[in-house]
């Protein structure tokens, strides 16, 4: 979503949210929240006070939405289910980004449509979008109380053969303030004694001799940051295309340092030019009972081996 600065003149005493509100068709609250966050001047100032009367420079910078074109595959008259492809960021994270998930949702529901919960840039597969304020934290509250089953298919290095419950605790945070000098690779999380209890519960579904991998389906019990992820290395069958875990330090660094974005280099240090990690289905219950499945990629060999081979 590209941020987009505007300035007006005004000769006459306006209130600056009833001003922009209307200039810019946005709500008086994502108005406020403009201004709380310093996106709004006058005459070079910061406003505070929201309904003063002003004349003279208005100056704001906002959202807008610059949609790539990504359609639901499921809506309700209250929510919407995007099968977001890998690669693409669920919401902006930074000035500089022109282009995220978040952007279609409020192109086609409007400002006030918001991300119930979220994907990394890597995984592909379900999201889900709320069209209001209410549906928004009702559905959010599902996700807190655990009344979602998230559902992820992975293909991971080796063999696996029987379903089972990996349960290690996950530290997240431990390498934000790192020095420059410490060559730990600057990952979110990691298992540790000291972490929250972390459970995922695994089950093979078939094993590819020839591409030396195993496709699983994934039910993370807790929602740790990237709990699957940290899971299979952890076991020793790190998910194929993974620049983070269960892969050197060097490799990590490079990832992040954003030299690995050639698909043959990516092949070769971490197996796969993308994260073969896909958040397959969603089950839940609001107002009625929904099962929503996306796309079945994974289980095509083909699309497998276009990944994988060099």
């Amino acid at each position: 979503m590209a941020y987009e600065k505007v300035s007006f003149e005004v000769s006459e005493p306006v209130k600056v949210n009833f001003f922009l509100a209307e200039k810019l068709h946005l709500p008086f609250s994502v108005v406020a929240r403009m201004m709380d966050k310093g996106r709004v001047l006058v005459n070079g100032e910061r406003i505070i006070a929201k309904a003063t009367p002003v004349v003279g420079t208005i100056e704001a910078m906002y959202h807008k939405p610059t949609p790539s074109g990504i359609e639901p595959i499921f809506e309700t008259e209250k929510f919407a289910v995007f099968d977001k492809p890998s690669g693409m960021l669920v919401h902006q994270n930074g000035f500089h980004v022109t282009e995220s998930l978040i952007d279609d949702i409020k192109h086609l529901y409007g400002p006030l449509a918001n991300l119930v919960h979220r994907l990394d840039r890597e995984t592909s597969g379900l999201v889900m979008a709320s069209k209001n304020k209410r549906s928004e934290r009702e559905l959010k509250q599902l996700l807190v109380d655990r009344e979602v089953e998230k559902n992820y298919l992975a293909f991971a290095q080796g063999k696996l053969q029987r379903d089972r419950l990996i349960d290690a605790p996950i530290l997240t945070g431990i390498h934000n303030n790192r020095p420059p000098s410490d060559p730990t690779p600057r990952v979110l999380s990691t298992i540790h004694k000291d972490g929250q209890r972390s459970r995922t519960m695994i089950y093979p579904l078939k094993h590819y001799p020839e591409l030396g991998g195993t496709l699983i389906r994934c039910y993370p019990i807790t929602g740790r940051t990237h709990q699957i992820r940290i899971h299979l290395a952890h076991i020793g069958h790190p998910i194929f295309g993974d620049p983070f875990y269960g892969v050197n330090v060097s490799i990590a660094n490079d990832y992040l340092d954003k030299k690995l974005e050639d698909e043959k280099l990516r092949v070769a240090t971490t197996g796969a030019k993308r994260l073969m990690l896909h958040a397959f289905s969603l089950r839940f219950e609001y107002s009625a009972k929904f099962f929503i499945e996306g796309s079945t990629d994974l289980f095509n060999e083909n699309f497998l081996k276009e990944c994988l081979w060099k």
